[in-house]
């Protein structure tokens, strides 16, 4: 290949500083084509698109790049990393199958570990920089503390639909994405559709948005044992602005769901999120004038959301950062043998740990995230550790939850299988000094 280097996009400032995303040409697909040994596979497994993205390197397997059926990534090896392929500095991993083909597997592994025996990431990201025909690839700018230009505020940006999309619904469906429906009540001021790219929602809905998060997509295998929703429940009230609404204006339909709302109250504890959504902000509806007004008369609290990250944001800081420490400030001294699980889901595995603690005389004493609520929050400080399961989309919400506590947080390696829930339950032990339990307890 020809000496070739792609500078950083013109919108880099937009973006963390060392972020590079490329798009690699047909020299550069040629080259991985090679090192993986996937020269002269089916059509439906060529490759087709080579991305270095951030830190790794992305390789599309498909039809077309637009519809890749099988996603290889390639990352720098981590010294206790687990992979499908490795070399000593380079680990492959693979998203897509469920299980790999058994050509695709022999493939890459009889070509790759020898191919690629020299390589390390930066090298890998120095074969596509030097193909003629790689370019970057396009930036959507994200939230970094300041408001997005284009984002309900023009209709002439040439990133809005992006920006809509994939940094601004996205970004909130992320912050969204634990569940409130419990111990929270919402007024969703919105077309009913609108509601279909909740991350949560207290009924079955069609979903429009796949989140990477959504428990379900590697649940659907599992026996459904955990309680049927309440069909009376009232965690979630809809204006379902109707065409017409949105043509002619209806300000009466928002005061109306509210007075019903805050007469139908039923928990004085219980906080009540009213979101205005895109609809009514593009129409230029006041809405938040009437929020102001009938929360002057409610008893329990009612908070304004807009679409935007940052209102999420603030709302949870609140809620995880000041309720908490507000709640430490006034707990009595905690039970050295409990912990609390911050990002467990309440389904079966997470049963199954808790009862492996519980042979090791831990009790589990709170479960936060994905599930929530403001009696949860006040629980925490009745343990001295708070164990974390590794997890980006939640970073925010960790972020308030360790901000000037007294209760110490790990975040061991996620309990992933036999050896990693035996260093899983470890580390858990050490930290309490129950190492004798469950040592006993893992060979029980």
């Amino acid at each position: 290949m020809s000496h070739h280097t792609v500078p950083l996009p013109r919108d880099a400032e937009d973006e963390a500083p060392d972020t590079l995303r490329l798009r690699g040409g047909e020299a550069c697909r040629r080259d991985f084509e090679h090192l993986l040994g996937l020269s002269d596979v089916p059509e439906d497994s060529r490759v087709r698109l080579v991305v270095w993205y951030d830190d790794h390197v992305q390789v599309l397997l498909g039809p077309e790049p637009r519809q890749p059926r099988l996603v290889l990534t390639l990352v720098a090896r981590q010294p206790d990393g687990r992979a499908w392929v490795t070399t000593d500095r380079l680990a492959i991993s693979y998203k897509g199958l469920e299980q790999i083909e058994e050509d695709l597997d022999r493939r890459v592994r009889g070509a790759a570990p020898e191919r690629m025996a020299d390589l390390d990431i930066d090298a890998l990201r120095a074969r596509i920089q030097a193909d003629p025909e790689t370019r970057a690839l396009p930036v959507v700018r994200k939230y970094l503390g300041r408001r997005v230009e284009d984002l309900l505020n023009t209709w002439a940006g040439a990133d809005v639909f992006a920006e809509f999309f994939a940094s601004g619904e996205i970004q909130r469906g992320q912050l969204d994405s634990v569940d409130l429906s419990g111990s929270f009540r919402f007024v969703q001021h919105c077309d009913n559709e609108c509601l279909q790219v909740s991350p949560h929602g207290v009924a079955p809905l069609i979903s429009l948005v796949e989140y990477p998060w959504d428990h379900r997509t590697r649940d659907f295998d599992l026996p459904l044992d955990d309680a049927p929703i309440d069909p009376g429940v009232d965690s979630m009230v809809t204006t379902e602005l109707t065409e017409q609404d949105v043509i002619l204006g209806n300000p009466a339909r928002v005061r109306e769901v509210l007075d019903h709302v805050v007469a139908t109250r039923t928990d004085q504890d219980r906080i009540t999120f009213f979101s205005n959504t895109c609809v009514p902000m593009v129409t230029g509806e006041d809405v938040e004038s009437v929020v102001r007004q009938v929360a002057r008369t409610s008893e329990t609290p009612l908070v304004y959301l807009t679409v935007t990250p940052v209102s999420m944001f603030n709302v949870f800081k609140d809620l995880l950062q000041t309720r908490r420490l507000a709640a430490e400030a006034k707990a009595p001294p905690p039970d050295p043998h409990a912990v609390n699980l911050v990002g467990f889901a309440e389904d079966a595995a997470t049963r199954e740990l808790a009862a492996l603690l519980e042979e090791a005389e831990i009790r589990v004493h709170a479960n936060l995230i994905p599930s929530f609520s403001a009696d949860r929050i006040r629980a925490l400080p009745g343990a001295p550790v708070s164990v974390m399961l590794p997890n980006q989309v939640w970073n925010n919400h960790y972020a308030h939850l360790t901000s000037e506590t007294r209760i110490r947080c790990i975040t061991p390696p996620a309990p992933f299988g036999w050896e990693g829930t035996h260093t899983w339950l470890a580390e858990v032990a050490g930290a309490l000094g129950h190492q004798a339990q469950a040592d006993a307890a893992w060979s029980r």
